[in-house]
């Protein structure tokens, strides 16, 4: 059975399932986001008891994001796929049946994040790969830019504020819909995405084979080595910042509680304009050029932020910080797209993710909270541009491999 999708994206069928099938994940994710911190704040008011379920969530990329990747790079990606969102919507209700018999114990709420963070993994790293796969290669930019603007805007206006609205009606609710979106996805994914033209056999090499030899790929391109430096630093120094900014906004700034969530929209401001109007820069700005200014700006976006004491233009800087990050994303994603071999493809994002995700982001939480606590709540701003500075290393490469797909890059 395959469903009728009509294309309005211009860039394929099946593009345009795999673009649902993102949004409608992202939309669980994004309740997800709001839902579980409540829910364990309403079982515990212990501080470490709430990072701990966050942590849950967040492990898995450290723990399991390199056999997810040999697993995407052996096995059909689409079965990868609806099998990841069929498992992650068994996790969320089995805890929907715990908090409707009013069962919810933070152990409970760390295991099942720890479980939706396992099947993210597996999910992410074979949807990632299969955008080359449905799309042609002068069409990569304009998809991952469709894609990401779309994540975006859910993931920071839709995704939590229903969470939350779900949560206030009934604890159980966000989690039921939660479910329910996986549940979708994994139907859309199954039934609706055509499988690959050339089915992957079974591989004949053991998973740690399979694992070594990605690293090793990985380890020899300098490009795509350098790719994962820059995502690396990029997350490490959000991370860094994001980690002390509720502080930086009631202390620093003397803003109320009510206007944080003011503040931390500008971000989605800035990385929606960045999605909407970066087909238009990259036909206008050679592709190099661009990344490189988008990388630059960072340096005094963070300084700015490090000096500043007026909101509008913290504001402002977060905004543009944004629309720099999500302008780079595609370049970057698209450009290790068209670089790694299919074959090798799971297992290079996997390894992006371990780095990016399960070391980048905790690390720099952790060492933004200690560099608060130590030097004041300005002094991550300042490590933040020190970090991307000495990154600048790394962007010529880069910036030459760009320049080498500009042409494919500009759609």
């Amino acid at each position: 059975m395959v469903f009728s999708v009509q294309n309005k994206s211009g860039l394929g069928r099946n593009f345009s399932i795999l673009w649902l099938v993102s949004m409608v994940s992202t939309l669980g994710d994004g309740i997800r986001l709001a839902a579980f911190p409540l829910m364990a704040a309403a079982v515990s008011s212990d501080p470490r008891a709430i990072a701990l379920v966050a942590f849950s969530g967040q492990l898995p990329w450290l723990l399991v994001s390199l056999i997810s990747g040999a697993v995407g790079d052996r096995r059909d990606r689409k079965t990868v796929m609806w099998v990841s969102d069929a498992f992650r919507a068994a996790a969320v209700l089995g805890l929907v049946l715990v908090v409707a018999t009013d069962g919810s114990t933070i152990p409970a709420l760390c295991v099942t994040a720890f479980l939706l963070g396992v099947g993210q993994t597996f999910f992410d790293t074979s949807a990632q790969a299969m955008i080359p796969t449905v799309v042609a290669r002068e069409n990569l930019a304009a998809a991952n830019s469709r894609i990401m603007t779309a994540r975006m805007l859910i993931s920071t206006f839709l995704g939590p504020p229903l969470g939350s609205l779900l949560f206030a009606v009934g604890m159980v609710l966000p989690f039921l819909a939660n479910g329910g979106t996986f549940l979708l996805a994994a139907v859309l994914v199954g039934l609706a995405l055509k499988p690959p033209e050339n089915p992957k056999s079974t591989a004949q090499h053991s998973l740690w084979s399979d694992i070594t030899q990605g690293v090793s790929w990985l380890a020899r391109h300098s490009v795509v080595r350098n790719i994962s430096a820059l995502v690396t630093v990029v997350n490490l120094t959000q991370a860094l910042t994001q980690s002390v900014l509720v502080l930086y906004v009631l202390q620093v700034l003397g803003l109320g509680q009510s206007v944080y969530g003011l503040v931390l929209a500008a971000s989605g401001i800035g990385a929606l304009l960045g999605g909407v109007l970066g087909r238009q820069l990259r036909r206008r700005i050679p592709a190099h050029v661009l990344f490189t200014a988008c990388v630059l700006v960072t340096v005094p976006v963070f300084v700015v932020l490090a000096l500043t004491s007026n909101a509008y233009v913290v504001c402002l800087m977060l905004a543009l910080n944004a629309f720099a990050g999500i302008t780079a994303n595609v370049l970057l994603q698209s450009l290790r797209q068209m670089i790694v071999p299919d074959a090798m493809m799971s297992r290079v994002n996997s390894i992006i993710g371990l780095l990016a995700l399960g070391v980048g982001l905790p690390l720099g939480s952790l060492v933004g909270g200690f560099l608060a606590e130590a030097w004041g709540i300005r002094a991550p701003f300042w490590v933040a541009a020190m970090i991307v500075t000495a990154s600048f290393l790394a962007i010529p490469s880069v910036a030459r491999s760009l320049a080498r797909h500009n042409s494919e890059l500009r759609r």
